[in-house]
This record gives C-alpha cells, structure tokens and sequence, in this order.
C-alpha cells in the first residue's frame, strides 16, 4: 500500500547530510562511505540488521533533518529486501510455523538455527513475516521503526511511521472488502489531512499522504468492489456509512473531509439515495461526481499548505 517515493531522494543527497556529522569518532568520509557502501549492496538480512545498526548508531548524533533522510534510507533499504531482494525460498521457509487459520506465527516451533537466526535477522532489521493469501509476505514493522527513531527523527516523519503501523497492523481493505469501519475510515483520513496541515510541503511525507488521503477519499465515496457504498442488489445507500458520516459532519464541520461528505452528500440527495450499477450513464455519473470531489478536496486541504 504505501508509496516509496523517497527512494528518489538519491544516495548523493543523503551522503550530504551526513558529511555534516561532527564528533562522531569517525571523518566525514568515512561515514558517507560506509554508509553508502551498505546501501550500495543487494539487500540481505544481513545487511538490513547492518544498515540498521548504523542508523541507530549515528541518527542520534544528528540534526532532526538529517536523522529523518538517515532512516528514511534505512526503510527504502528495507523495503527493496521486501519487494526484490528477498529470497523467497527462505521466505517460505517460514511458512511451516504458521498457524494457517489465525496467520499468528509460532516462535516456539522453530528449533532449526538457520530459521531462528533468519527470523531474528528480520526481527532486528524491522521486519516482520504475516501468513497472507496462502503464503508468508513481509512487512515492515512500522511500529518498531517508530520506537527506535522518533525521538530524533522529524516529527512528520515520526507520525507517518505510527500511521503505517496502524495500516500494516490492520488494513483498511482485504481482498476487495472494507475490513474497519466506517468511523474507523473517517477518523483515519482525518488523521491524514490533520498531518498534512501541520506539516505542509514536507517532503518526506509528502508524496505518501497525497496518496493515502486520495485512498481513503475513494473508499469513504464509492466503498470497494465487495463493499460498495450502494449495495449492489437493493441500490440503498448503505446505512451504517450514513450514520458514520452524519456524526462525522457534526463534529468535525470546519475540515476539509467533512466538506467533502456534504458535496457528496449534495450529490446523494439528488439521485435519491439509490444507485443503479448497471445503469452506465448513471454509474459513470456517479464515479465522475466523486472523482471531482476528491480532487477538489486534495486542492482545498494542500492550496492551503501551498503544495499545490
């Protein structure tokens, strides 16, 4: 789900900043150089547990500014293990410690030493396996990233990492369905605009909360493929999403999100409260009426913060 734009920040960029460290024990040189040659390499657990020994080591000894571009790094590193280093042999090697129907991994069943030192590798490296769709993937633990850097990396940065956490830890969306609430969706988005206000023009977060904001501004309009916000047999508006977004609008009525709820709703009003799928002039009506709204929204909320 989450967007990696930060891997443009080129290595050069960071090299930069951390020329800039100052009695750390080690020159400037050698610092850019270690550094770069650990991000240079193929990922591994290995070099993650590496690359992440090293960022815990000097990201204290920084500036806020450069501590974030520091550990930004680290979780671009990670995520290239995640999604094109990895060896998925070894992943899979997990897969047998998994209680299929819960998705809870066992610790105690790992008695083999390569096991256990691949799974504490990730551990250290933050990362963790999840038993999904009939086999192991990996997340990045969030939440441990969070723990270890917060206090010294910058605090947009730091508040993203408690978001990703709670996405990575349950997600919105599984296989096409609304798996929370829908006070539970508004109250996400709402954390997301709130960040973006408080932050403007952060680039570390930036690109990530566009496309998180655009995410849940789809799903609060139109639901998913499995869980609409018309059903697809009756054509009612759905009435939980209603109360939710009523509720919403009361108290939250000076932000952007609720704006949006009440052109949607101004919408909503006019069609009756029904939709008819299968009708494709009114289904086209409809997707182009909410895609407007969200880009309306995503003006009002980063015009003011000068994004845009």
């Amino acid at each position: 789900m989450k967007r990696y734009a930060k891997l443009a920040m080129t290595i050069t960029a960071l090299v930069l900043c951390i020329g800039c460290f100052a009695g750390c024990g080690k020159s400037d040189e050698d610092i850019q150089t270690e550094f770069a040659k650990i991000l240079s390499n193929k990922a591994t657990p290995q070099s993650m547990a590496e690359a992440e020994e090293y960022a815990e080591t000097y990201a204290k000894k920084l500036t806020s500014d450069r501590a974030s571009i520091l550990v930004a790094h680290l979780e671009d590193y990670l995520i290239q293990y995640i999604n094109t280093d990895r060896d998925d042999i070894q992943v899979q090697s997990l897969a047998a410690y998994f209680d299929k129907e819960s998705g809870i991994l066992n610790e105690e069943k790992i008695k083999d030493n390569v096991t256990k030192e691949y799974y504490s590798t990730l551990q250290k490296a933050h990362i963790y396996p999840v038993y999904f769709e009939e086999k192991v993937q990996l997340r990045v633990n969030y939440a441990t990233l969070h723990e270890t850097f917060s206090k010294v990396i910058d605090p947009a940065l730091s508040k993203l990492y408690e978001i990703d956490a709670l996405i990575t830890d349950k997600p919105a969306t599984k296989n096409a369905t609304l798996q929370i609430g829908y006070d539970q969706l508004l109250d996400r988005a709402l954390t997301v605009e709130e960040l973006i206000i408080e932050h403007p023009g952060n680039v570390l977060i930036e690109e990530e909360v566009e496309w998180l904001y655009s995410t849940y501004l789809d799903l609060i309009m139109m639901g998913t493929a499995n869980s609409p916000i018309f059903d697809y047999q009756s054509g009612e508006f759905n009435p939980q999403a209603k109360s939710a977004y009523d509720a919403f609008i009361e108290e939250n009525a000076a932000t952007t999100l609720a704006w949006a709820l009440e052109e949607f709703y101004a919408y909503v009003e006019d069609i009756g409260y029904t939709m008819n799928y299968k009708d494709s002039t009114k289904s086209k009506l409809f997707f182009d009426t909410c895609y407007g709204i969200r880009v309306a929204a995503e003006k009002r909320v980063f015009e003011q913060n000068e994004l845009y």
